[in-house]
């Protein structure tokens, strides 16, 4: 064979060109054939199968999440069942564990029908299938559903299995997490739901919510209505259950916008037809409209007028902060019963012991011996070696008056005297010798002249006052004694260290026999009646200055707590200081005596502020639960992707709904409310009872005060139209307010007799019986012997009957004033409770019915006008409230408080949101109801129960209270019970 090259073969030569083109076009042709061929056997197409598979689960996955999600969101589960698969839930994450079970049970069915092939080989996915209890914690265990954003949700299902087959012969098995992301705002609504039903649940105190909300419109209700009522305004009800229904829906709507970010705009129109329908009538008048009949105008057709008047809550707030009064509280009272018992000693250190402390002093005993003469003789001599067997001596003093030498004396000379002393001492010695005895006589006679001078000292020593906060008055020095006092100083003194001790003589005999006789002891000199005198009216002018110190504090100051005590204390010491030192004794008595006194004031004062009866307001309220939370309420969250909310009925009101005025399936009560008013009880009733913590319960008996309030008030209801039942109430009453002025006449007569100026029988009589003519009918002389102004008009009466002078008008006044509360209290001046509440209730209903005929006549904020033209009586005539008075007689301020209970839910209650994507164009609706919750969950066709969706409802308590200045009218509930509960509590 012949060898041949390629470059010198010319034999059939082909372009090289054209062999590239003809080698591409087949590459390109083999390519297209070998495409349509199976890979490598068994590996490549068992691969090919399993990605096949898993993008159908992923697939099934995405559809089953969307479904579970909207389905969830549609009926959502709150509380599990007593079933076999709601037992595994877990009650605090119920709705969530419902929904990885919703989504675990619907994907597994989906896998049944999951595969995929790829040649010969078969790929399919499962899970295992929920059968029991077990099964079911371990499907929500295996599934995760958790928010990316407010709109798209990421769904994981942990351990599903896809198994690869080919001729019945299993190849390879694999487990894997399917996940994927839906667009879906099923978990944002529902976490939007839970904050709104927390905003619900939260403590007043615990943070921003309903309950703070809602006492906080309340207190801004009872600040506005209570003050209007104390001004006169015929409000009845300060609080009643309509307006805690207005300020409810009021708190539920700012709720709303605080968890969604948007409100129900049917539940907004309907609080505007509410607050229309409240308006004049509830916020100046005392409306009788049945919460039926409210529930029916506030639930009408959208697009009604809401503005009848123009009274809307911003209104509201805006007037109660000008609601706020300064209330004037003064000692009054207190200063004259400090001024009788001080005068009359009573009940410690008084007028007469003060002066008498102030005047006592030291006195000092001077004693000066001088020896004039001594001489001595003697009689007998001494034998010379005679024994002395025995002495004798003997001493005798004589003393006789003699001009006084000098003597220093301390202080102001009181005494000086003197005295001769001649001392005569004999000595007798006898001597023996033998038989014989001899005696020997000497004497010595001593002449001493003895001074004694007796000086005093005005400056008594410290002793325990009243007062331990000022500077003593007695620690001030004095410039001089006067002439009175001077001499009885002296006499003392004399008195103290010469007489008690012996006299002078005697004195004199001690000091020559070497006694020490200087001594230095108190006096206590007699107090001059023109001491007394000048001092009683130096303290009844202090007295005067006291009974006018005021200090002003404001009803929201008294509400919070604030106290008027210590400021009151503050000024009544300022009323005087004490001096430096004083020009004489007796002023520095007249001082004592008005420091003493002021003393008493304050520790009455004190003693009243503080363990004595009624402490500060805000404790006194804040004891029984009123503590006003902070005003701040939650902020308003972002929309996000909730585009509507909407409530069934909108508007919660107490009446009853029914298919036929709200969008329900049966009729219910939205809301129900108890509305209990703490102090419904009249004031005499309450300041007799407020010593006790059984209040609000009534006493058993009332005083007079109250009972002739009532009898005031039934005789002008009886002027306004006939009522037998009032009538007969009355005429009761009437017996026994009668009863109890004859009483109070005998109180009087029996002060009078007490009192510094003598009255004969007939002449006390005399007196009280002119003093209550004042007051032509019982009922005015009941209100003036409770409120004092009695009192007064007996003092005046009783000094022209004895013509007394102004010092004893000036005490009988005091004394009067003093004892006016015991006067209105003792005895039988008291009357049954229960009468007194039967004839106010009676008496309230006349009323009421003219007032609400007056102000309905009426569309104007000029109702309180129209009634009384109508000739409606005052309905403030007929008082409520806590009186806060220390003790009767210093009454400062009335306060009253309401505990609201609240319960209520929406039938339905659903948060939409907007479309979102082409795969759910419709949205989302999260809708709450009272309704089981079942769905298959063991794939077996039939709906298992799991748990069950409830309505969003809440339970509130708030406890409100108000203060207003004193008076007659008070402030409270005085148009009906003191529990007042709606339909259906």
């Amino acid at each position: 064979m012949v060898g041949v090259r390629l470059a010198e073969d010319e034999r059939a030569r082909v372009p090289f060109a054209l062999v590239g083109v003809v080698l591409l076009v087949a590459s390109a042709s083999a390519a297209a054939v070998l495409a349509g061929h199976d890979p490598a056997p068994d590996r490549t197409r068992g691969d090919r199968a399993i990605d096949r598979a898993e993008t159908s689960v992923d697939a099934a996955l995405a559809g089953t999440a969307r479904t579970a999600l909207r389905n969830a969101a549609e009926n959502p589960v709150v509380s599990p069942a007593d079933s076999r698969y709601g037992d595994a839930l877990d009650p605090e994450t119920a709705f969530r564990d419902a929904l990885a079970l919703r989504v675990y049970a619907r994907f597994e069915r989906a896998l049944r029908t999951v595969d995929a092939s790829a040649g010969s080989a078969t790929a399919s996915a499962s899970l295992p299938r929920v059968q029991s209890t077990a099964d079911a914690a371990a499907a929500i265990e295996r599934t995760t559903v958790e928010r990316v954003n407010d709109s798209v949700v990421e769904v994981r299902v942990a351990g599903v299995e896809t198994a690869v087959e080919r001729g019945g012969r299993t190849l390879d098995r694999r487990e894997r997490t399917a996940s994927v992301r839906v667009h879906s705002p099923t978990l944002t609504l529902h976490d939007r739901a839970q904050r709104f039903e927390r905003l619900l649940d939260r403590g007043a105190l615990d943070g921003p919510g309903l309950d703070r909300r809602l006492t906080d419109l309340l207190h801004r209700v009872v600040w506005l209505r209570g003050p209007l009522q104390y001004a006169g305004a015929p409000i009845g009800n300060v609080l009643a259950n309509r307006h805690v229904a207005l300020a409810a829906n009021r708190a539920l709507l700012d709720q709303q916008r605080a968890a969604f970010g948007r409100l129900d705009d049917a539940g907004s129109d309907a609080y505007a037809r509410a607050f229309a329908e409240t308006g004049l009538r509830d916020v100046l008048a005392a409306g009788k409209r049945t919460a039926k009949s409210r529930a029916g105008a506030v639930l009408e057709e959208r697009g009604q007028s809401g503005t009848a008047t123009d009274v809307g809550f911003a209104a509201v707030e805006a007037a109660a902060e000008q609601a706020d009064r300064a209330v004037p509280i003064s000692v009054n009272a207190t200063a004259d019963r400090a001024f009788v018992g001080f005068v009359d000693g009573a009940a410690g250190r008084g007028l007469g012991g003060t002066l008498a402390d102030a005047l006592v002093g030291f006195a000092d005993r001077s004693v000066a011996v001088e020896r004039v003469d001594r001489t001595t003789t003697s009689r007998g001599s001494i034998p010379d070696d005679w024994r002395l067997v025995r002495t004798d001596t003997t001493t005798e003093r004589s003393v006789s008056a003699t001009p006084a030498g000098r003597v220093d004396v301390a202080g102001r000379r009181a005494e000086r005297t003197g005295r001769r002393v001649v001392t005569t001492e004999a000595t007798t010695r006898r001597y023996r010798n033998g038989t014989n005895t001899r005696t020997v006589t000497e004497t010595t006679r001593t002449t001493h002249r003895v001074t004694i001078g007796v000086g005093y000292e005005a400056d008594p020593p410290v002793r325990d006052r009243l007062s331990t906060e000022r500077d003593a008055v007695l620690d001030a020095p004095v410039r001089s004694v006067g002439p009175a006092l001077r001499e009885r100083y002296a006499a003392a003194s004399v008195r103290r260290l010469l007489r008690s001790d012996g006299g002078a003589d005697a004195i004199a005999r001690r000091a020559v026999a070497g006694e020490v006789v200087e001594k230095r002891a108190v006096v206590r000199p007699a107090v001059p009646a023109p001491v007394r005198e000048r001092a009683a009216d130096a303290v009844a002018s202090l007295r005067d200055d006291a009974r006018n110190v005021t200090v002003e504090l404001s009803t929201r100051a008294l509400a919070s707590g604030d106290g008027a005590t210590a400021d009151l204390v503050d000024r009544v010491w300022a009323l005087r200081e004490v001096g430096d030192e004083y020009d004489t004794a007796t002023a520095r008595a007249v001082a004592a005596a008005e420091e003493a006194y002021l003393a008493r004031v304050v520790v009455a004062l004190r003693e009243q502020g503080v363990g004595g009866g009624v402490a500060a307001v805000g404790e006194e309220l804040g004891d029984r639960g009123v503590q006003r939370p902070p005003a701040g309420r939650a902020d308003a969250a972002e929309a996000g992707p909730v585009a509507a909310v909407e409530g069934t009925p909108p508007y919660l009101t107490l009446g009853e709904v029914t298919p036929a005025t709200a969008d329900v399936d049966d009729a219910y009560h939205p809301l129900t409310a108890r509305n209990r008013n703490w102090f419904t009880a009249p004031h005499g009733a309450v300041a007799e009872a407020v010593v006790s913590a059984a209040l609000p319960d009534p006493p058993d008996r009332v005083g007079l005060g109250r009972a002739g309030q009532a009898l005031r008030a039934a005789d002008s209801a009886l002027d306004t139209g006939e009522n037998d039942t009032l009538a007969e109430h009355r005429a009761r009453l009437r017996d026994a307010v009668a009863g109890g002025v004859d009483d109070a006449r005998v109180a009087y007569g029996g002060v009078l007799s007490s009192s510094p100026v003598d009255f004969d029988p007939e002449e006390r009589k005399r007196a009280v019986e002119a003093a209550l003519a004042r007051w032509p009918t019982l009922a005015g002389a009941a209100t003036a012997i409770a409120n004092g102004s009695a009192a007064e008009a007996v003092a005046a009466a009783a000094a022209e009957v004895a013509d007394a002078g102004p010092r004893a008008r000036d005490r009988l006044d005091a004394r009067l004033r003093a004892n006016a509360a015991d006067v209105a209290s003792k005895g039988r001046v008291e009357v049954e409770s229960g009468l007194v509440r039967e004839t106010t209730r009676a008496a309230h209903a006349v009323v009421e019915a003219a007032a609400v005929e007056a102000v309905d006549a009426t569309s104007s904020a000029l109702a309180a006008e129209a009634a009384r033209r109508a000739g409606v009586p005052d309905m403030g005539a007929l008082p409520a409230g806590l009186p806060l008075a220390p003790v009767p007689g210093s009454w400062y301020a009335t306060a009253n408080a309401w505990t609201v209970e609240l319960r209520g839910s929406w039938a339905e209650f659903t948060v939409r949101a907007e479309a979102g994507t082409p795969v759910a164009p419709e949205g989302v609706a999260y809708v709450r109801r009272d309704e089981p919750v079942a769905f298959d969950v063991n794939g077996d066709g039939r709906p298992d129960s799991v748990g069950s969706n409830e309505r969003v409802s809440f339970a509130v308590e708030a406890t409100v209270g108000v203060v207003v200045p004193p008076g007659p009218r008070g402030v409270g509930d005085t148009s009906g019970g003191q529990d007042e509960r709606s339909p259906g509590w």
